[in-house]
């Protein structure tokens, strides 16, 4: 017989030599810029902990960025606005990126440099636009006419009569992007409603041909105008259709308002289905 033996094998463990992180960045002054809403910041580092960011565009802005620890190749640090709540981001050891979070805005980024030089310069003559939404069979899109009044304002007409006429305000041109907003009031009268927007140019000069814009409904919804007349909409199904006056002007179909005898039900039906109801039960009519 074998008595089991079993041996224990010593195991030596290195500790992985500390490597210490980078220096923190050295800022003086130095202008970065929100690649999103292109305000500009300028950074000044006050300590090995702390670095002050100041808002070019509202001077009474300012932030405190606090520097907490570095890992997975980035600092961690604590951002104190003096007009909004906290926030948490990463500052890259390359001295030209922070990224962070904020209220409405999922992610932020800021950007070393000016923001880019402005070059759009949009030229709307009469130009439709209309919504990129999917409205559906038988529905058409709503359109809007433009019109430049000048580098920064441009009148929108609502060919669907939606709302008053209103003048786009633009505040901000960087590159071929520009950001500004408009105030719509429904016809008849109404709540006024703000909306900002995002206004693009093409790449090529000379920056004049503006053809998309997004428009912010809300926090979490953004509605889309493209440019040119409304895509016609696909036949709209007769059973799609819950009043007469619809019924019989369904787009692109012919249908057939349809009543029982009884007078209980009102059904819209295709002109052959509505052919082939039995007429002692359903009266039609289209």
């Amino acid at each position: 017989f074998f008595s089991p033996v079993c041996y224990m094998q010593n195991v030596v463990t290195v500790p992985h030599a500390h490597i210490p992180p980078p220096p923190l960045c050295n800022f003086s002054h130095t202008i970065f810029h929100d690649t999103d809403v292109y305000t500009v910041w300028k950074l000044h580092t006050l300590n090995s902990s702390r670095i002050i960011a100041h808002n070019l565009n509202e001077s009474s802005v300012n932030a405190i960025v606090d520097v907490r620890r570095f890992q997975y190749g980035q600092w961690d640090v604590s951002i104190e606005f003096t007009d909004a709540p906290s926030v948490n981001g990463s500052l890259y050891p390359t001295c030209d990126l922070l990224l962070f979070s904020s209220l409405g805005r999922s992610a932020v980024e800021w950007e070393r440099g000016p923001k880019p030089a402005p070059l759009l310069d949009c030229n709307f003559v009469g130009t439709l636009f209309h919504s990129a939404a999917a409205s559906g069979p038988g529905v058409w899109a709503p359109v809007w006419r433009l019109q430049t009044l000048d580098r920064f304002h441009f009148r929108i007409h609502s060919l669907n009569r939606s709302f008053t006429d209103s003048v786009g305000s633009i505040d901000v041109i960087a590159g071929t992007t520009s950001l500004g907003s408009a105030n719509f009031t429904p016809i008849g009268g109404g709540i006024t409603i703000n909306r900002a927007f995002q206004l693009y140019s093409h790449d090529e000069p000379p920056y004049d041909q503006c053809s998309n814009m997004h428009w912010r409904i809300n926090q979490d919804l953004v509605e889309d105008w493209e440019q040119g007349p409304a895509p016609v909409p696909a036949p709209r199904p007769c059973t799609s259709c819950y009043n007469t006056h619809v019924c019989l002007n369904a787009w692109q179909s012919k249908c057939a308002w349809c009543v029982t005898a009884d007078k209980v039900h009102s059904l819209c039906f295709s002109n052959a289905k509505a052919a082939a109801l039995p007429r002692s039960e359903w009266s039609c009519i289209g």
